[in-house]
């Protein structure tokens, strides 16, 4: 085993070998004890690489995560082949070979008039329900589930049954029939238990009703069936739940259909009404000489849709009832006990993996926890060596109690709008002329070119400019005011000059100077009347 993984791709060398010497080396015991356990087969469906993610990056994942899966005691890994990368229409299924007369293989079971007539009717009541007359839509839709009950044994897809039991119970919500609506509802949840109703399919109000009511029921008990021929598969519900003799657990209260079908069978179908755990018989009739003439042919398996399991886990549809449908075809098909499916996805500068695992014992598919690698795949080796473990841990011991119920949180991260094309200009060429008349001079080819994106708009303006230069002027002053200036002013009232700007107190002052030098010069006797007659003169000056 050395030897092969040293010849082995050197991406894939180190994750390998470190595994090898854990195994051989680290746990001797536990190898040991393991070596006799009986090996659990797995099929693995290619990754499926997700909008924007490159090859080499979903490659390079796939192969390292074989390697590393290859090389656990407890698994048997069968590996699949190709995978559906693109959601196109899918072509044709291959038919089988034709039988040798007189084996006349009966016609497929969606083709049976009585089932056709039951969709064409469950149609038309949809169709009203959408528009409001919902006392129309019910009666269509109760016609058409009495024609698909009467014709079980026909059904192949029993998704369209579900659909018109759901559209009865959203009728009645949104026509305002209550109490029919808690009968309706009742039977819907008991023969489709895990249904989920979408706003955008039946309405704010119908939806809330029916999923409120879904955690309300409780399941009453198995049922026990035991089909013939021996070998002949059991489906309720629409599920297929094993071969032979089964019992399925868990079942609620209510209405339920068991369908028995195979190669070289006609189908057999009953309605039973489940209390509580019972047991039942049913057999399908054999085609005289077809049992033994049908060869098993290998195809892919695909839904009643049309499309196959790759189709399911690019788009992560793993909730939906003909995925389960599939998955258990497959997991048959292969004789396998576990499916192991991944997805890869980009979301800004890191990839997300994330890998999912189908159980065929249980019919339930689950979530391993998603891991994160970068851009450059530094550290890709590591991570896939713990989600290694955790997928083995899931495989072994299979939690079916934690079911997957809506499309995976991982998806929505990174999944992208895809770019739209953009449109080729169109040439179009001039008529030839007809054959004996004067030929005209060929006009030049007309193109019509693309239409193109609309111009970005202008940037917003920036204006730089300066003011013209102005002539010196003088500075301040009234006088640079022109004669037509609108002047407003108010007078303010005068509030008097001071008593020291008073003419008349200078006067007065004055008087009384001149007469205190008069008195001084008398005083001193120089006034007397012997020394005669005498002049006084001065000057007295004021502002």
């Amino acid at each position: 085993m050395l030897v092969h993984l040293l010849k082995g791709k050197g991406a894939v060398v180190p994750v390998a070998l470190l595994t090898f010497i854990t195994s051989s080396i680290g746990f001797p015991v536990v190898a040991s004890a393991q070596g006799v356990a009986q090996k659990i087969p797995v099929l693995q469906i290619p990754i499926i690489a997700g909008p924007g993610v490159p090859e080499s990056v979903q490659a390079r994942s796939q192969e390292m995560l074989t390697a590393l899966l290859d090389f656990r005691p407890n698994l048997k890994l069968v590996v699949k082949e190709g995978g559906v990368k693109e959601t196109t229409p899918l072509a044709e299924p291959v038919a089988a070979a034709p039988v040798a007369e007189p084996v006349k293989e009966t016609a497929p079971a969606g083709a049976s008039p009585a089932i056709q007539k039951a969709k064409s009717t469950a149609e038309t009541g949809i169709s009203h329900a959408r528009k409001g007359r919902y006392e129309r839509a019910l009666t269509s839709l109760m016609n058409a589930r009495s024609q698909y009950e009467k014709n079980m044994a026909a059904l192949d897809n029993f998704e369209e049954y579900v659909d018109v039991l759901a559209w009865i119970a959203a009728s009645f919500v949104l026509g305002g029939f209550s109490e029919e609506a808690s009968s309706a509802i009742r039977q819907l949840l008991a023969t489709a238990s895990d249904f989920t109703a979408y706003e955008e399919t039946f309405g704010a109000r119908a939806a809330a009703a029916i999923n409120d009511a879904k955690g309300k029921t409780k399941p009453v008990g198995n049922l026990t069936i035991a089909a013939s021929p021996s070998d002949a598969d059991i489906y309720v519900d629409g599920r297929l739940v094993g071969s032979g003799k089964v019992e399925v657990a868990d079942l609620h209260r209510g209405a339920h259909f068991i369908r028995v079908a195979g190669p070289g069978l006609i189908p057999a179908a009953r309605k039973i009404n489940f209390t509580k755990t019972a047991s039942t018989k049913l057999a399908a009739k054999v085609i005289p000489g077809a049992r033994a003439a049908v060869t098993p042919v290998v195809a892919s398996v695909t839904s009643s849709t049309g499309k196959p399991i790759e189709w399911y886990i690019e788009n992560g549809e793993f909730y939906r009832p003909d995925f389960l449908k599939v998955a258990k075809d497959e997991a048959r098909q292969n004789l396998v006990q576990a499916i192991l499916m991944g997805y890869v996805g980009m979301s800004g500068n890191n990839y997300h993996l994330g890998l999912f695992v189908f159980d065929a014992k249980s019919g339930v598919v689950t979530a391993v926890d998603p891991v994160i690698f970068d851009r450059e795949l530094g550290n890709m080796q590591i991570t896939l060596l713990d989600l290694d473990a955790k997928v083995a841990e899931v495989i072994v011991d299979f939690p079916a109690d934690r079911p997957i119920v809506t499309k995976p949180e991982l998806y929505a991260r990174t999944m992208a709008p895809a770019p739209v094309a953009q449109p080729l200009p169109v040439v179009v060429q001039a008529p030839e002329p007809v054959s004996g008349s004067v030929p005209a001079p060929a006009p030049a080819p007309v193109v019509v070119a693309a239409p193109s994106p609309a111009p970005a708009p202008a940037p917003f303006p920036s204006y730089s400019y300066e003011l013209p230069e102005r002539e010196p002027q003088p500075a301040g002053g009234f006088d640079e005011m022109p004669d037509d200036f609108p002047w407003e002013y108010e007078e303010i009232p005068s509030e008097g000059q001071p008593i020291y700007k008073k003419w008349w107190l200078w006067t007065v002052v004055g008087v009384v100077a001149a007469g205190a030098v008069v008195g001084g010069v008398c005083g001193a006797g120089k006034c007397s009347s012997d020394s005669g007659a005498g002049t006084v003169s001065g000057t007295v000056n004021w502002r």
